[in-house]
């Protein structure tokens, strides 16, 4: 291995002191040269995850960024907030991510309400893709669902949530979203019986 690139955003650090990151992904459009790093972070010391990205127009060799999307900036997303809880959204920690045939990056995530890097996850949560919305200049969300389970303990200290997937089509044409949600008339509440939802 080469090492090319070192990218160093400047997290803040949260209440444990470890560099507030969780799920970091990379794709390129099908071009092969234009690229995305996304993952959900805290730069600007707001105590919630919000989506970075870093892109790159020429394969890998150069990266600009990062950008961080501030979610509670976007009309959407914040009036889907459950009113007993946090008026300020944040992202889970299971996402995915994938680049369209024009290069747009589509980042799946859940998000609820939120404070000191946890999510309010027994209050109404909603699954989104956060995207960059060329023709308007802007980032931008689509509501995917609601979302009535979180999390699951499944063997010992194990645990997983909503196990977010994104995929495309081989020339990037379609995008799907996946996630894994459980009838709480089944579960009491839980995500221990998971259907796999796509849309």
């Amino acid at each position: 291995w080469t090492l090319n690139n070192k990218l160093t955003p400047g997290h803040t650090f949260d209440n444990q002191g470890v560099a507030s990151a969780t799920g970091l992904h990379i794709d390129f459009s099908p071009s092969g040269k234009v690229g995305w790093i996304g993952f959900a972070g805290d730069l600007s010391g707001t105590g919630v995850f919000n989506p970075i990205f870093y892109k790159t127009v020429d394969g890998g060799n150069n990266w600009l960024g990062p950008w961080e999307v501030r979610m509670d900036s976007i009309p959407d997303i914040v009036n889907s907030l459950d009113t007993a809880g946090s008026p300020v959204p944040t992202s889970a920690f299971e996402t995915d991510f994938a680049v369209d045939m024009n290069g747009i990056p589509h980042y799946c995530t859940v998000i609820g309400g939120g404070d000191s890097y946890s999510i309010q996850s027994t209050l109404s949560l909603n699954i989104w893709d956060i995207y960059y919305n060329a023709e308007d200049d802007k980032w931008d969300a689509m509501w995917l669902d609601n979302v009535f389970t979180f999390r699951a303990n499944l063997i010992g200290d194990a645990a997983s949530d909503n196990r977010v997937q994104v995929s495309k089509t081989e020339d990037g044409s379609v995008i799907f979203f996946g996630w894994c949600d459980s009838d709480t008339s089944v579960t009491g509440g839980d995500n221990s019986a998971p259907n796999f939802i796509v849309k």
